[in-house]
């Protein structure tokens, strides 16, 4: 059986988000061909903050130049991969409306970037 490569069509966040040394909620690290990125936020379940999302961004594009990987694997540190969005960062958002609007906002300043 041939495996086949699906390419997906991703938005991504701008890319001068964070620089490499900055990184507190990714680690990469390389073995051979092999990128490895790790959702770092053990302690919130590896929720996804915007920052995390930035550094995720930032750190699949540092692997995207490296002529050298050919496979990225994402995992996540702790015992979840990832427990979705993290809340918590959304409070100020009274109504469905506000979180909508900022949403379309992030989304807008990606497509400008």
């Amino acid at each position: 059986m041939r495996l086949i490569p699906k390419v997906v069509e991703a938005r991504v966040m701008p890319a001068a988000a964070t620089e490499s040394g900055d990184r507190e909620t990714v680690e990469l690290d390389r073995d051979g061909h092999v990128g490895r990125l790790t959702l770092a936020r053990p302690e919130a379940m590896n929720t996804f903050s915007t920052r995390l999302a930035t550094e995720l961004d930032a750190g699949l594009r540092e692997f995207d130049a490296d002529d050298a990987i050919r496979a990225i694997v994402v995992d996540g540190a702790g015992k979840a991969f990832s427990a979705g969005i993290d809340l918590s960062e959304h409070a100020e958002h009274g109504t469905e409306d506000e979180y909508e609007e900022w949403v379309a906002d992030q989304s807008n300043q990606t497509a400008d970037a």
